[in-house]
């Protein structure tokens, strides 16, 4: 769905497959929007046939938008955080 949105020219959705994985443990999460204790990148610790997790099949740009968004807005909250509070406690140390 992110890449919908940001190229959708790279998307073949005609070639999309379903494949769904179940992570190791029901603490880890190989989807950034999900809500687990733990994300790990998905390709440290187990395989895709085809390189994907999830279901492509239900991808959608306005998803895609609202994700991307989501994302964009959490890092900008991190860095305002690390360079008004955290890095000025820092330097007076």
């Amino acid at each position: 769905s992110i890449i919908l949105y940001l190229n959708k020219d790279l998307v073949k959705l005609e070639k999309a497959s379903k494949e769904v994985t179940i992570p190791p443990s029901p603490i880890l999460g190989g989807d950034i929007t999900l809500t687990r204790k733990i994300f790990l990148t998905t390709w440290s610790y187990w395989r895709s046939g085809k390189g994907i997790l999830g279901d492509p099949t239900v991808a959608r740009e306005e998803f895609g938008k609202i994700v991307f968004d989501s994302i964009v807005e959490e890092l900008v909250s991190i860095v305002k955080e690390l360079y008004f509070k955290v890095f000025p406690t820092i330097e007076k140390a």
